[in-house]
């Protein structure tokens, strides 16, 4: 798959995410925040919690779940992001 049609998936599954997060009551108020750390996916938020959303497309799951690509390096970047993002917008 070429590099334009993978951010083309990406995308269309960053679009289903964000929809199935409306439809359980959330507000989308990001999608695709960059800094020099990296990007956050999906910021969203409910009445009660801010979530920072890491979108995984995979067509099944029979290689790997899709949460096992999200190794603690990522987990690391995608932390150091969020703050970055809480400092330039904070919140409650």
């Amino acid at each position: 798959m070429s590099g334009q049609a993978s951010r083309l998936l990406g995308r269309w599954g960053e679009m289903l995410a964000a929809d199935y997060l409306r439809k359980k009551g959330f507000q989308l108020l990001g999608a695709g925040w960059r800094c020099r750390f990296g990007e956050l996916d999906l910021i969203a938020a409910d009445r009660e919690y801010l979530c920072f959303v890491e979108v995984k497309l995979r067509k099944s799951d029979s290689f790997a779940r899709a949460c096992e690509f999200v190794d603690s390096k990522k987990q690391e970047r995608l932390r150091t992001t969020a703050s970055v993002y809480l400092n330039q917008y904070p919140t409650e």
